[in-house]
């Protein structure tokens, strides 16, 4: 847990942007991945560390449960994303997705990335909880990878 605290300490008090992987792994319960994204949500949900995710995780964590038609899960996570007392929804305005093209041509990202990554900075986001390698730190945000949070 020294490398997950030491995380948490490094962002307390800051602006997280937690993207949908992490979600996954947290709602899904994952084995390999809840002894670091539990600490975290928790940090997110005492307000140790304020988190902020887009529209578009939460359209993306809501995939699979609808797929597998699966009422019980789909209600479940909505439950989880209704609350309000740990995250901040960030809306995707038009603007949005101009500049995330440009970001997608520039830093060549995935589209999705990009919203991703100019929905975190737009918020006013230091960081980034996400597990997807196509981030990488720079001047604007600091990526921490779920894999690299393993003990």
């Amino acid at each position: 847990m020294g490398k997950v605290n030491a995380a948490i300490a490094r962002m307390a008090g800051q602006r997280v942007y937690v993207d949908t992987n992490v979600f996954i792994f947290f709602l899904d319960g994952n084995d390999k991945y809840m002894p670091i994204v539990g600490p975290l949500m928790q940090a997110c949900a005492d307000g140790t560390i304020f988190a902020v995710t887009g529209r578009l995780a939460i359209a993306e964590v809501m995939v699979h449960p609808y797929r597998n038609g699966n009422a019980v899960t789909v209600s479940r996570f909505k439950s989880f994303f209704a609350q309000k007392n740990f995250l901040a929804i960030a809306e995707h305005e038009p603007g949005c997705f101009d500049d995330a093209a440009m970001i997608a041509g520039q830093k060549h990202m995935k589209l999705i990335d990009a919203i991703h990554y100019r929905t975190a900075v737009h918020a006013g986001c230091r960081y980034m909880l996400t597990n997807d390698h196509g981030f990488r730190t720079d001047a604007d945000i600091e990526v921490m990878q779920i894999d690299d949070l393993r003990e």
